[in-house]
C-alpha cells in the first residue's frame, strides 16, 4: 500500500507540474518518469533517477544530432537505432539501457528531432518526472529494520544449534547413525536459510542508504557486523555439512574389520562436544539480537567446547585404534567440529574489539 501510495503521489504530482508549470509539450513523460524512479529504497530511486536521466539525456542527444544532420527518414531512423541500442548496452544503465533507444525512437518519430525547443521541453519533462519521484520516496521513506537484520542472523544461528542438539541427542541411543541422511538434507537447507539472511541484511543495508531516517539511529552500528555474522554461520554451517557426511561414512563401523567398540565408546562424547557447540551458536545469534544473553559468555563456551575437543582427541590418541578406518572416521568428526568451533571464535574475536572500540 505505502507503494501505491508513492506511485500515485509522484505520477499525478509530476503531471500537474508538467502541465502548469513546464508548459510541456508532452507532459506524460513526467508521471511515466517518476513511476520507474520511484523503487522501495531510497538509495535504489536516486540510482534510478540519475540512470534514467543519463538515458535520457543521451537519447535525445542522439536524435538531436540525427535530426539536425541527417534529417527525418528511414535511413536516419536506422542510424539511430543502432547508435542507441549500442550506447543503451553500456553496464553502469543497468536496466534501464533500452531507455537511450525508445526515447531517441519517441523523440524522432514525433518530428522533434530536429527542434530544438521540443527536446528541451522533453528534457525538463523528465528530469521534472524523475526528481520528483525520488523526493515522493524521500519523503515517504521506509522505515530502517535494525531487527530484521539481527533476527536473520539469529533464526539462522537457532537453526543450525536446533540440527546440533538433534545429532547429540540421536549419537547418545542405541542406534546413533539410522538419521544420518536426514541430518545431511537438513544441513543441506541451512544453505538456503544462510542465504535468505544474507539477502535480508543486505536489504536492510541498501534501506538505510540515503535515507533521512538514518538520522534517528546515528548511534546505531552499520550492518557490516550483520554481514559478517551471515558470512560466520555460511561457514559454521558448511562444517555442519561435513559433520553430517562423516558421520554417514562412519555408519560403517558394524562392518567387518572396523573397530565398532571405539567408535560406541567415541560418539557420545562427541555428543557432549556437539552439545556445546549448539550452546555457542545460539550465544552467538543472542549477542546480535540482544535478547536473551546467556549467563556464560560465548567465549566462555567456546573454551568449553574446544577443552572437550581436546580431550576428546587424547582419549582417541591412548586408544590406540586396531584399524585406520576408525581413526579416520574419529579423527574427521574431530576436524570439523574444530573448524566450526574456529569460525565462532575468530567472529567472537571480533565482537569483542567492537565492543572495545564503541566504549
Amino acid at each position: 500500500m505505502v507503494q501505491v501510495i508513492k506511485g500515485i503521489a509522484a505520477t499525478i504530482g509530476s503531471y500537474a507540474l508538467a502541465v502548469y508549470v513546464l508548459d510541456s509539450q508532452i507532459p506524460s513523460f513526467a508521471p511515466f518518469a517518476a513511476l520507474l524512479v520511484v523503487q522501495v529504497t531510497v538509495y535504489q530511486s536516486v540510482l534510478h533517477a540519475v540512470r534514467y536521466v543519463a538515458a535520457v539525456v543521451v537519447g535525445l542527444v542522439c536524435a538531436g544530432a540525427i535530426g539536425l544532420t541527417l534529417g527525418e527518414h528511414m535511413l536516419a531512423l536506422a542510424v539511430l537505432v543502432s547508435i542507441t541500442l549500442i550506447i543503451g548496452q553500456w553496464p553502469r544503465l543497468r536496466g534501464l539501457g533500452p531507455q537511450v533507444a525508445i526515447v531517441g525512437i519517441f523523440t524522432f518519430a514525433a518530428g522533434g528531432g530536429d527542434d530544438p525547443g521540443y527536446l528541451l521541453s522533453l528534457f525538463t519533462t523528465v528530469l521534472c518526472g524523475a526528481l520528483l519521484g525520488a523526493a515522493t520516496n524521500l519523503l515517504l521513506a521506509p522505515p530502517i529494520r535494525f531487527h530484521d537484520a539481527a533476527v536473520a542472523v539469529e533464526d539462522v544461528s537457532s537453526s543450525a544449534a536446533d540440527l546440533l542438539d538433534e545429532i547429540a541427542g540421536e549419537l547418545r541411543s542405541d542406534t546413533p547413525l539410522d538419521d544420518v541422511d536426514a541430518w545431511r538434507e537438513h544441513a543441506e537447507r541451512l544453505s538456503d536459510t544462510v542465504q535468505r539472511s544474507r539477502n535480508e541484511i543486505d536489504y536492510s543495508a541498501e534501506n538505510s542508504r540515503l535515507n533521512p531516517r538514518r538520522l534517528a539511529h546515528r548511534q546505531r552500528p552499520v550492518f557490516t557486523d550483520y554481514r559478517d555474522a551471515a558470512d560466520t554461520l555460511g561457514r559454521v554451517v558448511g562444517e555442519m555439512q561435513g559433520i553430517t557426511l562423516a558421520l554417514n561414512y562412519a555408519r560403517r563401523y558394524g562392518e567387518a574389520g572396523t573397530d565398532g567398540h571405539l567408535l560406541g565408546d567415541f560418539l557420545p562424547r562427541y555428543a557432549d562436544l556437539i552439545d556445546e557447540s549448539a550452546n555457542a551458536l545460539r550465544s552467538f545469534g543472542a549477542y546480535h539480537t540482544g535478547a536473551g544473553l546467556p549467563e556464560r559468555s560465548l567465549s566462555d563456551q567456546i573454551d568449553s567446547a574446544l577443552q572437550m575437543h581436546d580431550d576428546l582427541t587424547d582419549q582417541l590418541r591412548e586408544a590406540q585404534p586396531r584399524d585406520a578406518r576408525s581413526i579416520a572416521d574419529c579423527g574427521a568428526l574431530l576436524v570439523e567440529a574444530e573448524r566450526l568451533l574456529s569460525h565462532l571464535r575468530d567472529s567472537d574475536s571480533s565482537l569483542a574489539q567492537e565492543t572495545h572500540a564503541s566504549e
